[in-house]
């Protein structure tokens, strides 16, 4: 009966006790929350190697983040809020955040979510603009959205955009 109880456990922390649902990345499945996720862990920890805190998650930046990168797969632009082609261009002065945005035209290079944030963070740090953001020591606050599709060109397309700020 031990043996069996220790079994339950280990199958229960393997499978239950996965930090991101789904790895894979297939041309139909993206996972939105896993990507977030594993871009803000990996920015965290660049962030902690350079002796600064881990971000706290700001639900609004979040919530700017993904529309963002939704409005930029939906119409094929790429910009910055702050460019006055997107329809909440006001909102970036309103706010007040530093932005990092990025994107993929690609035949499946990253064929995980794990990868691709490794990737996409990675870029973000061998960027001097774009790193000097992320290791800001007064930007405490942070955003992140992401967004794949298949446009007309049958083209898989990623976008990426983290959003940081000093203040809640």
């Amino acid at each position: 009966m031990k043996n069996i109880l220790i079994l339950f456990v280990l199958f229960s922390v393997s499978v239950f006790g996965q930090t991101h649902r789904n790895d894979t990345i297939t041309e139909t499945f993206f996972d939105v929350e896993t990507m977030n996720l594993l871009m803000i862990e990996e920015m965290n920890l660049y962030r902690v190697e350079h002796g600064l805190p881990k971000f706290i998650v700001d639900t609004t930046l979040m919530r700017l983040s993904n529309r963002h990168t939704k409005w930029m797969a939906e119409n094929e632009i790429y910009c910055h809020t702050s460019d006055k082609r997107t329809p909440y261009w006001g909102e970036h002065r309103y706010y007040n955040f530093a932005e990092n945005c990025m994107r993929y035209r690609s035949i499946y290079l990253w064929d995980t979510h794990t990868k691709l944030s490794k990737s996409v963070v990675g870029s973000w740090k061998h960027s001097e603009a774009h790193s000097n953001n992320i290791l800001d020591p007064t930007n405490l606050y942070i955003g992140v959205g992401s967004y794949q599709m298949v446009n007309v060109k049958g083209q898989k397309c990623q976008y990426f955009v983290a959003q940081f700020r000093s203040f809640q």
